[in-house]
């Protein structure tokens, strides 16, 4: 059972950190980015740099954040059959994607746009 609360724990925090982190680049325009450079603000460079080219660093996250999410929830689903049994798997399932939505994808973004600086930075 550890195992795969371990496992939820995972896929959650890996795909709230991609969700967070999409939402704080694309929420930082280019003209603060470039007076955080002015300002001499520890990572500006950097962020402008993958902010000026965000395609790039925008599709991995988007790739990461899906292979959180779908291989996750395999995985994790081949863990509750073993563990649950295939009666609660459908509600197990249920369950998740409901964590996944709030913790995963709303509240990870939400905080992404409120604190996109820090985020960013």
């Amino acid at each position: 059972m550890l195992e795969l609360i371990l496992a939820v724990c995972g896929v959650l925090l890996g795909s709230a950190i991609c969700s967070g982190t999409e939402t704080a680049l694309l929420s930082l325009p280019l003209l603060r980015v470039r007076q955080l450079v002015q300002m001499k603000r520890p990572g500006a460079q950097t962020l402008y740099a993958i902010r000026s080219q965000i395609n790039r660093p925008i599709a991995t996250i988007v790739i990461l954040n899906n292979i959180f999410n779908i291989v996750g929830s395999i995985l994790i689903g081949s863990l509750a059959t073993t563990i649950l049994g295939d009666t609660w798997l459908g509600i197990f399932s249920a369950f998740l994607t409901f964590l996944i939505i709030v913790f995963g994808e709303i509240l990870p973004k939400t905080l992404g746009e409120r604190y996109a600086e820090p985020i960013a930075s």
